[in-house]
């Protein structure tokens, strides 16, 4: 795994302005998280926009996405996991909106008021309900191993928030 020193990016854009604003979107998704595929049964909406800001130092991201133009899924497969090769754990957290979350045959809902952890070297998909406003935290995976045990039972379950 690449580890990078420091590392920070900033994509802001909309469909209106630009026609590869999704395709913006995945590549900054895969430059700074892993890669994820657009399920070729969403529909592009004409009003997307994303307004995204990611910061990463000696494999560690936090990233904030905060998006418009209603539903879409994004599925990370076998092929997407051989071809980047990330071995990370990430904690996602929505602000707003909800967002739907599939891995180790468990799916399940993450709102507002509950955070999900996911694993990067799993198939995974992540249906993005509408709008959101969403934050992300990858860790390493010799990170969380060290400190949690039998982590992938963990995953997908949303933790409650504590507010």
């Amino acid at each position: 795994m690449e580890r990078l020193l420091f590392r920070s990016e900033e994509l802001v854009g909309s469909s209106s302005e630009r026609e590869d604003a999704y395709e913006q979107w995945l590549k900054f998704i895969s430059r700074h998280l892993y890669h994820y595929r657009l399920n070729p049964g969403s529909s592009k909406a004409s009003n997307f926009a994303i307004n995204a800001r990611c910061r990463s130092y000696a494999g560690f991201t936090v990233a904030r996405f905060t998006t418009t133009g209603g539903r879409c899924q994004l599925n990370r497969a076998a092929v997407d996991i051989a071809t980047d090769g990330h071995d990370r754990y990430a904690v996602y957290l929505t602000l707003s909106g909800d967002l739907e979350f599939a891995q180790f045959g468990r799916t399940r809902v993450c709102n507002p008021t509950s955070f999900a952890l996911l694993s990067a070297s799993e198939p995974a998909s992540h249906n993005k309900m509408g709008d959101n406003d969403t934050l992300c935290f990858l860790m390493p995976r010799e990170f969380v191993d060290q400190r949690m045990v039998d982590i992938e039972r963990t995953c997908v379950d949303p933790i409650p928030s504590k507010g």
